[in-house]
């Protein structure tokens, strides 16, 4: 080494990591079972569905240590007779490579993540081992505190002292190692290594995968041009380090891994949106699975099976034979009970019907697990992840002077909805807020006007009534009733805001309320005469 080196204390890591925090779900979700060809798991599966198998084509596009770097050196293709000379000593399901330097020479930094295979041992049977790696190493000019964040975490570094001739950062966290077959560990983060969150595989998010033109293969990379990346759990998709020179960093990496089983697209989340519970307008999503793997799959007979899809909004959601693209688009097969060969295409339509509950957020899943004719190793599974909301419609109108918003909302089934009422202007006051036959309001007719939505569309309705406040001080007093005097005597014009004289009319009173006739176009003295009342008191609507 050519200085000291030494990782903070987890406490002051954590302090120190861009408040960074790694969510507890972040691992890799499935492994699938041990090849016969090399004694390895046949593929590891992400949080994202993406699965990889081990990468040994020697076509360039997988990473091999010699001899069998040399596509003339053929691959061991049973476990039995694998040795150093027919087998690479190291290989990947998962790589992602870059360098972060900077160009006045204080920082020159090499980065790699990755899922690998070695052995624990001798490059034999019985030896074989699998764990994820996170490797930062850094040569720097500089002694002082060294921040590197990464795609899996961020670490902290102190460099007391520069010594010529070695690292000053050499950080590696393997998990679990090369422990012969200890094939789950890598399912999970390690607890040694609190700041490393592993999981999912990183990936091109405009071209997520390569095609072998000779094989039809498919990889996450080609293994040599640098790409953006997506994937990260912390969302850092990038390696920077920052130190006592400056800031500097990347965004480009080297991918490489070999995709395995199903396409799937939409890949892991399928979003029906919001419909209406009572009037849902059925609105299919189409969903189509590429077979990626290397044998013909076979699917269920019932895609709707309680086997297949779960969860307790299950029902919501239909699976349907697929949308037909427009010509000359070519036909999609139905995934139901198909068999899909080799590179071959099917698809289904997932439509969202809610039923009628008082619920707003639906979800359920869909578990694609396609059957293979042994020898062959069924691919991994896929869950699909189905969600919508359901709604419901409240519409509210205003009856006569005032208004109500909102007017017409569309809102969760089961969740409440808040209306405000406004009368035009003081002369008239809110009469009531009703839906169907249910008063709002506390008590009726005040506010808040807050409307719980059910399982229900709602219409509601706000009717306004005369105040008596005729001339709009906000109390009513003499004035008012002298008013209503001398626009029923003609000796003043109604108000430029209440042309009509609406406010006037208020005789007669029904239940203590005025309900004047609709027809009755001219003012008259029971209208001065019940503002009179409700001046002094003796009414009181």
């Amino acid at each position: 080494m050519k200085g000291m080196s030494r990782i903070i204390s987890t406490l002051a890591l954590l302090l120190t990591s861009l408040s960074v925090v790694p969510p507890a779900d972040a691992v890799l979700k499935a492994r699938g079972p041990v090849s016969q060809a090399h004694g390895y798991p046949s593929w590891y599966q992400d949080t994202n569905n993406l699965a990889l198998s081990l990468c040994l084509d020697q076509n360039g596009f997988c990473i091999l240590a010699p001899p069998v770097d040399n596509p003339l050196v053929p691959i061991a293709a049973d476990r039995t007779l694998i040795n150093a000379g027919n087998f690479s000593v190291e290989a990947f399901y998962f790589l992602a490579e870059t360098t972060v330097v900077d160009p006045a020479g204080t920082v020159d930094l090499f980065y790699r993540a990755a899922l690998e295979s070695g052995f624990a041992n001798a490059v034999v049977d019985g030896g074989q081992a699998v764990f994820t790696r996170a490797r930062i190493r850094a040569d720097v000019t500089v002694p002082g505190t060294y921040t590197v964040t990464h795609p899996y975490g961020v670490e902290t570094f102190v460099i007391d002292t520069i010594l010529p001739g070695a690292l000053e950062i050499n950080f590696t966290a393997d998990n679990p190692g090369l422990i012969a077959g200890a094939f789950d560990a890598a399912l999970a983060n390690d607890p040694a290594f609190p700041t490393v969150t592993w999981g999912p595989f990183l990936t091109n998010p405009t071209t997520p995968f390569v095609t072998d033109p000779v094989t039809g293969n498919r990889y996450i990379g080609n293994a040599v041009t640098p790409v953006l990346v997506t994937g990260s759990p912390n969302n850092t998709n990038l390696v920077q380090i920052v130190g006592p020179t400056g800031t500097f960093s990347t965004n480009a990496f080297i991918l490489m891994g070999k995709i395995i089983g199903m396409d799937v697209q939409p890949a892991t989340n399928v979003n029906l949106g919001a419909t209406n519970i009572i009037t849902p307008a059925a609105v299919p999503k189409t969903v189509t699975v590429t077979n990626t793997t290397g044998d013909a799959i076979t699917f269920p007979a019932d895609l709707n099976a309680v086997a297949v899809k779960a969860g307790a909004d299950a029902a919501d959601f239909v699976i349907a034979p697929p949308t037909q693209p427009a010509a000359p688009a070519p036909p999609i097969v139905d995934c139901t009970n198909a068999t899909v060969a080799v590179a071959g295409v099917c698809g289904f339509d997932v439509t969202f019907i809610p039923a009628k509950v008082a619920k707003a957020a639906r979800a359920a899943t869909l578990l694609l697990a396609p059957t293979v004719v042994a020898p062959a190793i069924a691919p991994p599974s896929v869950t699909l992840n189905l969600s919508g909301t359901g709604e419901v419609l409240v519409t509210a109108t205003a009856v006569g002077h005032g208004i109500v918003t909102p007017n017409t909302i569309a809102v969760g089934a089961g969740t409440t909805v808040d209306l405000t009422v406004t009368p035009e202007n003081k002369k008239f006051k809110i009469k009531e807020v009703a839906d169907g036959v249910t008063l709002l309001g506390t008590p009726a007719g005040t506010p808040p006007f807050t409307l719980n939505t059910g399982a229900a569309n709602h219409a509601v309705t706000a009717t306004f009534m005369p105040s008596g406040d005729l001339d709009e001080d906000g109390t009513l007093g003499v004035a008012d009733a002298q008013k209503a005097l001398r626009i029923v005597a003609g000796v003043q014009a109604a108000d430029a805001n209440d042309p009509d004289n609406t406010a006037v009319k208020v005789a007669p009173l029904v239940g203590g309320v005025p309900a004047p006739d609709a027809a009755r176009t001219a003012t008259n003295i029971g209208d001065v005469l019940v503002i009179l009342r409700r001046v002094i008191g003796l009414e009181n609507w």
